[in-house]
Protein backbone atom coordinates (compact mmCIF):
# COMPACT_ATOMS: atom_id res chain seq x y z
CA UNK A 1 0.00 0.00 0.00
CA UNK A 2 2.66 2.03 1.04
CA UNK A 3 4.37 1.68 -2.76
CA UNK A 4 1.33 2.33 -4.30
CA UNK A 5 0.74 5.60 -2.67
CA UNK A 6 4.11 7.32 -4.67
CA UNK A 7 2.83 5.72 -8.00
CA UNK A 8 -0.48 7.30 -7.60
CA UNK A 9 1.55 10.49 -7.08
CA UNK A 10 3.57 10.52 -9.90
CA UNK A 11 0.68 9.96 -12.17
CA UNK A 12 -1.05 12.59 -10.51
CA UNK A 13 2.11 15.06 -11.45
CA UNK A 14 2.34 13.53 -15.31
CA UNK A 15 -1.36 13.88 -15.37
CA UNK A 16 -1.05 17.81 -14.11
CA UNK A 17 2.28 18.88 -16.07
CA UNK A 18 0.37 17.55 -19.50
CA UNK A 19 -2.76 19.61 -18.95
CA UNK A 20 -0.73 22.40 -18.12
CA UNK A 21 1.25 21.78 -21.18
CA UNK A 22 -1.65 21.47 -23.61
CA UNK A 23 -3.12 25.05 -21.97
CA UNK A 24 -0.18 26.59 -22.81
CA UNK A 25 -0.21 25.78 -25.84
CA UNK A 26 -3.88 26.57 -26.64
CA UNK A 27 -3.21 29.65 -24.65
CA UNK A 28 -0.48 30.73 -27.11
CA UNK A 29 -2.65 29.88 -30.20
CA UNK A 30 -5.10 32.51 -29.36
CA UNK A 31 -2.16 34.79 -27.96
CA UNK A 32 -1.39 34.49 -32.14
CA UNK A 33 -4.80 35.10 -33.05
CA UNK A 34 -5.47 38.03 -30.60
CA UNK A 35 -2.49 39.69 -31.95
CA UNK A 36 -3.24 38.91 -35.96
CA UNK A 37 -6.84 38.69 -36.08
CA UNK A 38 -7.21 39.34 -39.80
CA UNK A 39 -4.45 36.74 -40.77
CA UNK A 40 -7.40 34.37 -41.64
CA UNK A 41 -9.09 36.97 -43.67
CA UNK A 42 -6.31 38.19 -45.39
CA UNK A 43 -5.52 34.96 -47.12
CA UNK A 44 -9.11 34.57 -47.55
CA UNK A 45 -9.26 37.85 -49.17
CA UNK A 46 -6.11 36.66 -51.59
CA UNK A 47 -7.56 33.58 -52.67
CA UNK A 48 -10.93 35.12 -53.84
CA UNK A 49 -8.68 37.65 -55.35
CA UNK A 50 -6.57 34.96 -57.39
CA UNK A 51 -9.65 33.37 -58.48
CA UNK A 52 -11.51 35.99 -60.02
CA UNK A 53 -8.19 36.76 -62.02
CA UNK A 54 -8.42 33.80 -63.12
CA UNK A 55 -11.60 34.27 -64.26
CA UNK A 56 -10.78 37.62 -66.16
CA UNK A 57 -7.45 35.68 -67.92
CA UNK A 58 -10.12 33.07 -69.21
CA UNK A 59 -12.62 35.71 -70.11
CA UNK A 60 -9.79 37.59 -71.97
CA UNK A 61 -8.60 34.72 -73.79
CA UNK A 62 -12.14 33.80 -74.30
CA UNK A 63 -12.55 36.92 -76.47
CA UNK A 64 -9.22 36.75 -77.92
CA UNK A 65 -10.40 33.87 -79.52
CA UNK A 66 -14.23 35.20 -80.91
CA UNK A 67 -12.58 38.27 -82.21
CA UNK A 68 -9.64 36.16 -84.29
CA UNK A 69 -12.58 33.57 -85.49
CA UNK A 70 -14.60 36.82 -86.48
CA UNK A 71 -11.73 38.15 -88.67
CA UNK A 72 -11.08 34.91 -90.17
CA UNK A 73 -14.63 35.17 -91.32
CA UNK A 74 -14.37 38.74 -92.71
CA UNK A 75 -14.48 38.64 -96.71
CA UNK A 76 -11.23 39.56 -98.05
CA UNK A 77 -11.30 43.38 -99.58
CA UNK A 78 -10.21 43.08 -103.01
CA UNK A 79 -8.28 45.85 -104.55
CA UNK A 80 -9.14 48.75 -106.56
CA UNK A 81 -9.67 48.40 -110.06
CA UNK A 82 -8.98 51.61 -112.20
CA UNK A 83 -9.28 52.58 -115.57
CA UNK A 84 -7.16 55.69 -116.83
CA UNK A 85 -8.91 56.97 -119.75
CA UNK A 86 -6.86 57.71 -123.19
CA UNK A 87 -7.69 59.19 -126.43
CA UNK A 88 -10.82 57.99 -128.27
CA UNK A 89 -12.02 56.02 -125.51
CA UNK A 90 -16.06 56.17 -124.16
CA UNK A 91 -18.06 54.77 -121.21
CA UNK A 92 -19.13 52.01 -123.45
CA UNK A 93 -15.84 51.41 -124.79
CA UNK A 94 -14.32 50.96 -121.28
CA UNK A 95 -17.58 49.08 -120.46
CA UNK A 96 -16.76 46.40 -122.81
CA UNK A 97 -13.02 46.11 -122.47
CA UNK A 98 -13.96 45.23 -117.92
CA UNK A 99 -17.30 42.90 -118.77
CA UNK A 100 -19.42 45.35 -117.42
CA UNK A 101 -21.89 47.91 -118.37
CA UNK A 102 -21.33 51.67 -119.06
CA UNK A 103 -24.90 52.47 -116.92
CA UNK A 104 -22.84 50.92 -113.63
CA UNK A 105 -19.42 52.38 -114.45
CA UNK A 106 -21.59 55.81 -114.27
CA UNK A 107 -23.07 54.79 -111.08
CA UNK A 108 -19.90 53.84 -109.70
CA UNK A 109 -18.10 57.05 -110.88
CA UNK A 110 -19.98 59.79 -109.32
CA UNK A 111 -17.22 62.61 -110.05
CA UNK A 112 -18.68 61.96 -114.09
CA UNK A 113 -21.63 64.28 -114.54
CA UNK A 114 -22.64 63.34 -118.06
CA UNK A 115 -22.12 59.45 -118.69
CA UNK A 116 -20.98 60.16 -122.90
CA UNK A 117 -18.65 63.30 -121.21
CA UNK A 118 -14.99 61.83 -120.31
CA UNK A 119 -12.03 63.26 -120.28
CA UNK A 120 -8.02 61.81 -121.42
CA UNK A 121 -6.18 61.40 -117.74
CA UNK A 122 -9.94 60.46 -116.39
CA UNK A 123 -9.99 57.71 -114.20
CA UNK A 124 -12.40 55.29 -113.77
CA UNK A 125 -12.96 53.12 -111.10
CA UNK A 126 -14.22 49.72 -112.22
CA UNK A 127 -17.23 48.15 -110.26
CA UNK A 128 -17.28 44.68 -108.86
CA UNK A 129 -19.60 41.96 -110.73
CA UNK A 130 -21.71 41.35 -107.66
CA UNK A 131 -21.37 45.21 -106.29
CA UNK A 132 -24.57 46.51 -105.85
CA UNK A 133 -25.24 50.16 -106.95
CA UNK A 134 -27.40 52.81 -106.39
CA UNK A 135 -29.23 54.30 -109.67
CA UNK A 136 -28.40 56.76 -111.12
CA UNK A 137 -30.15 58.67 -113.82
CA UNK A 138 -28.14 60.04 -116.80
CA UNK A 139 -29.14 64.00 -117.60
CA UNK A 140 -31.94 64.60 -119.53
CA UNK A 141 -30.82 65.45 -122.89
CA UNK A 142 -32.42 69.62 -123.53
CA UNK A 143 -35.62 69.61 -125.03
CA UNK A 144 -34.88 71.47 -128.65
CA UNK A 145 -36.15 71.43 -132.38
CA UNK A 146 -35.09 68.27 -134.62
CA UNK A 147 -32.71 69.10 -136.98
CA UNK A 148 -34.53 69.97 -140.84
CA UNK A 149 -34.34 67.01 -142.66
CA UNK A 150 -33.10 66.52 -146.38
CA UNK A 151 -36.00 67.12 -147.94
CA UNK A 152 -36.90 70.78 -146.94
CA UNK A 153 -33.15 71.74 -148.07
CA UNK A 154 -32.87 72.94 -151.19
CA UNK A 155 -31.97 70.24 -154.08
CA UNK A 156 -30.70 72.67 -156.71
CA UNK A 157 -27.14 71.56 -157.46
CA UNK A 158 -24.67 73.82 -156.73
CA UNK A 159 -26.75 75.98 -154.55
CA UNK A 160 -25.50 76.92 -150.93
CA UNK A 161 -26.99 74.63 -148.12
CA UNK A 162 -29.93 75.52 -146.44
CA UNK A 163 -29.54 76.63 -142.77
CA UNK A 164 -31.27 77.17 -139.78
CA UNK A 165 -32.32 80.33 -138.10
CA UNK A 166 -29.94 82.07 -136.06
CA UNK A 167 -31.81 85.06 -134.35
CA UNK A 168 -31.78 84.60 -131.06
CA UNK A 169 -31.75 81.86 -128.57
CA UNK A 170 -33.63 79.37 -128.67
CA UNK A 171 -31.57 76.39 -127.01
CA UNK A 172 -32.54 75.50 -122.98
CA UNK A 173 -31.38 77.93 -120.80
CA UNK A 174 -28.24 76.66 -118.21
CA UNK A 175 -27.27 73.75 -120.92
CA UNK A 176 -24.01 73.78 -122.78
CA UNK A 177 -25.86 74.05 -126.17
CA UNK A 178 -27.36 77.52 -124.99
CA UNK A 179 -23.88 78.50 -123.72
CA UNK A 180 -22.65 77.63 -126.90
CA UNK A 181 -25.18 79.62 -129.13
CA UNK A 182 -24.65 82.67 -126.97
CA UNK A 183 -21.09 82.72 -127.45
CA UNK A 184 -21.63 81.95 -131.52
CA UNK A 185 -24.90 83.45 -132.40
CA UNK A 186 -23.88 82.97 -136.10
CA UNK A 187 -24.86 79.31 -135.73
CA UNK A 188 -28.45 78.31 -136.26
CA UNK A 189 -30.82 76.97 -133.60
CA UNK A 190 -31.70 73.84 -135.02
CA UNK A 191 -28.53 71.78 -134.48
CA UNK A 192 -30.15 69.66 -132.25
CA UNK A 193 -28.77 67.46 -129.13
CA UNK A 194 -24.61 68.27 -128.38
CA UNK A 195 -24.09 64.90 -129.55
CA UNK A 196 -25.37 66.01 -133.53
CA UNK A 197 -24.05 69.21 -133.09
CA UNK A 198 -21.00 68.77 -135.71
CA UNK A 199 -23.01 66.67 -138.27
CA UNK A 200 -25.76 69.07 -138.69
CA UNK A 201 -23.14 72.14 -138.43
CA UNK A 202 -21.87 70.37 -141.48
CA UNK A 203 -25.06 69.18 -142.93
CA UNK A 204 -25.94 73.18 -142.85
CA UNK A 205 -22.66 73.91 -144.78
CA UNK A 206 -20.53 75.15 -141.72
CA UNK A 207 -16.78 74.33 -141.92
CA UNK A 208 -15.57 71.28 -139.07
CA UNK A 209 -12.58 69.27 -138.25
CA UNK A 210 -10.52 67.96 -135.80
CA UNK A 211 -7.68 71.03 -135.76
CA UNK A 212 -8.49 73.07 -132.86
CA UNK A 213 -9.15 77.08 -133.32
CA UNK A 214 -9.44 79.56 -131.03
CA UNK A 215 -13.80 81.03 -131.64
CA UNK A 216 -14.72 77.35 -132.81
CA UNK A 217 -17.20 75.23 -130.90
CA UNK A 218 -15.58 72.05 -129.42
CA UNK A 219 -18.16 68.76 -129.43
CA UNK A 220 -17.26 65.39 -127.21
CA UNK A 221 -19.88 63.26 -126.90
CA UNK A 222 -23.13 64.90 -125.77
CA UNK A 223 -21.38 68.30 -124.11
CA UNK A 224 -20.28 71.18 -126.34
CA UNK A 225 -17.51 73.60 -125.60
CA UNK A 226 -16.46 77.25 -126.43
CA UNK A 227 -12.36 77.33 -127.48
CA UNK A 228 -10.85 80.04 -125.71
CA UNK A 229 -7.24 79.42 -126.88
CA UNK A 230 -5.23 76.86 -128.51
CA UNK A 231 -2.14 75.86 -126.54
CA UNK A 232 1.19 75.44 -128.00
CA UNK A 233 1.88 72.00 -125.56
CA UNK A 234 -1.46 69.98 -127.29
CA UNK A 235 -4.27 71.22 -125.28
CA UNK A 236 -6.64 73.60 -125.62
CA UNK A 237 -8.53 76.16 -122.87
CA UNK A 238 -12.04 75.83 -123.15
CA UNK A 239 -15.19 77.34 -120.96
CA UNK A 240 -18.67 76.28 -121.09
CA UNK A 241 -22.16 75.37 -119.14
CA UNK A 242 -23.33 72.59 -117.21
CA UNK A 243 -20.38 70.52 -116.90
CA UNK A 244 -19.88 71.64 -113.30
CA UNK A 245 -23.74 71.94 -112.70
CA UNK A 246 -26.80 72.99 -114.83
CA UNK A 247 -26.60 77.09 -114.76
CA UNK A 248 -22.79 76.90 -114.06
CA UNK A 249 -20.25 78.33 -116.37
CA UNK A 250 -16.61 76.76 -116.13
CA UNK A 251 -13.63 76.82 -117.95
CA UNK A 252 -10.58 73.89 -118.09
CA UNK A 253 -7.87 73.19 -120.32
CA UNK A 254 -7.64 70.13 -122.07
CA UNK A 255 -6.33 67.87 -124.70
CA UNK A 256 -7.65 69.19 -127.82
CA UNK A 257 -7.63 66.01 -129.51
CA UNK A 258 -10.76 65.32 -127.23
CA UNK A 259 -12.86 67.23 -129.45
CA UNK A 260 -14.00 67.48 -133.16
CA UNK A 261 -14.96 71.33 -133.91
CA UNK A 262 -17.41 73.84 -135.93
CA UNK A 263 -15.34 76.62 -137.33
Amino acid sequence: MRNAIPKVGLFLCSLFLLTTSQVGAISSKQLALTEDPFHYKETALKEVEASKQKEETKEKEAEKKATEAQEATKPVEKPLVQHTVTLGESLVKIAENYGTTWDRLYAKNTQITQPDLINVSDVITIPEATEILPERIAPVAQPVAPVASSATRTKVSGAPRTRGSSAGNTYAPGYCTWYAKSRRPDLPNRLGNASAWVGSAAAQGFATGSTPQAGAIGQQGNHVVYVESVNGDGTVTVSEMNYKGLGVISSRTVSAGNFRYIY
